[in-house]
């Protein structure tokens, strides 16, 4: 192939590319205006929240958390993982580092209102929830039976991460077996990060069906919560995640979440996909 025929071939790509900034914008433009409001009925619905990392509860749906527990209204939080994995660092060990996150996530939901015994951290080690999927199943099915919640929210199955895509499957299929089926929303994190683009199983970059379906044909109308003076505490949360958010050891590979990927989360609204379960209320 000569090397003309080739960058034409790659023009197309180098543009989409570049227009990926612009892209998502619109998307999540889109995605939120065609959403339907339920803030006014949202902090009367109980609810169990399922997160697969400490922090995607509060990123996810913190506010709606907040808003729930400020009327009063019950929240359970589930949080399936660990977190041991989130750093390599020659300063903390996976261990403590786990301990770390834990704290972290108490220290995070009670900045939302959730009391400590509504807490549920099950401690399963971060990057094995599809390997330890009927664990995963049993107890969150176990913890949705006992609240009987109105709804139960969770990590979105189009987040490319593979702990949020097992943790959706183990909650799905908890909620449908639950004897009191609930409403089943799901928040994305990493899909509303990355907009409409998601990677196959053979490695190539696609656009995710969601795109062209669900928010232009109106299949499925997404719900929006509106943060209002709720994003507060929702702010106060996210700052309990000094692991995620600073440089705790000093090391010069220690990622951290940063004011622009922070900003898709602390804005008006949060947004919610309704999944389909047969039976659900």
């Amino acid at each position: 192939m000569s090397s003309v025929v080739a960058r034409a071939r790659q023009l197309p790509r180098q543009t989409v590319g570049r227009s990926k900034p612009v892209i998502r914008r619109v998307w999540r433009r889109a995605v939120l205006g065609r959403s339907v409001d339920e803030t006014a009925t949202a902090d009367g619905r109980t609810a169990v929240v399922v997160a697969p990392h400490p922090d995607d509860e509060t990123l996810g749906c913190g506010a709606t958390i907040a808003r729930k527990r400020a009327a009063g209204t019950d929240v359970v939080v589930v949080v399936v993982t660990d977190g041991r994995h989130s750093h390599r660092s020659e300063v903390l060990s996976p261990d403590a580092l786990a301990a770390v996150r834990a704290d972290e996530a108490r220290a995070a939901c009670a900045r939302l209102g959730v009391a400590p015994d509504r807490l549920h951290l099950l401690g399963v080690e971060e990057g094995r929830v599809a390997e330890e999927h009927a664990l995963v199943t049993r107890r969150l099915a176990e913890i949705i039976d006992r609240a009987a919640p109105d709804d139960v929210l969770t990590t979105c199955a189009a987040d490319w991460h593979v702990d949020h895509q097992a943790v959706s499957a183990a909650t799905r299929e908890a909620v449908a077996a639950a004897r009191r089926v609930p409403r089943l929303l799901e928040f994305p994190i990493w899909f509303w990060v990355d907009g409409p683009w998601t990677i196959d199983p053979g490695g190539r970059q696609r656009i995710w069906p969601y795109l062209r379906d669900p928010f232009r044909a109106g299949r499925i109308r997404t719900v929006a919560v509106q943060t209002g003076d709720h994003l507060v505490a929702k702010r106060a949360a996210v700052g309990e995640y000094r692991s995620q958010t600073t440089n705790i050891t000093g090391e010069p590979g220690w990622a951290v979440m940063d004011d622009e990927l922070l900003s898709l989360f602390l804005g008006g609204v949060e947004i919610f996909l309704p999944v389909g379960i047969p039976g659900a209320r």
